[in-house]
């Protein structure tokens, strides 16, 4: 019985719904924005030996959630978040965000309540909230 649920990958207004029904006040939505070219260069960063396909399949897959209606549901986010930044200052965003100090985080057994292995929450929008 977690006071804190995260999910990650919420894409439609349908789940969106489901989820301000189950949970009301209770729940927040965070839109976390980073650019296609931003995006981009973090896969090349994660040593992909064929950058061009990476990024077709980006937009691909950029598509893919627009059509789902990413964009209609990011536009509904209670809170943004600017993810154009290092790993580590986003973590502290998300920490804030929860509430989490880091003496918590440190004293976690299993380590990191936001791990630095995760990889980089994104979205489909040019940080302005359009494709």
């Amino acid at each position: 019985d977690a006071e804190t649920v995260l999910v990650d990958g919420l894409r439609s207004t349908v789940e969106l719904e489901r989820f301000r029904e189950a949970f009301g006040e209770e729940f927040t939505l965070v839109a976390v924005h980073a650019p296609f070219e931003t995006r981009a260069d973090r896969l090349g960063e994660r040593g992909r030996d064929d950058s061009d396909a990476d990024q077709e399949a980006l937009r691909e897959r950029d598509a893919r959630e627009i059509a789902l209606g990413l964009d209609d549901t990011l536009e509904r986010a209670d809170v943004e978040i600017d993810n154009t930044g290092s790993l580590a200052a986003f973590h502290d965003r998300i920490r804030e965000l929860l509430g989490v100090t880091e003496e918590a985080v440190a004293g976690r057994e299993g380590g990191d309540a936001v791990s630095d292995d995760a990889a980089d929450p994104v979205d489909t929008t040019d940080g302005g909230g359009r494709p």
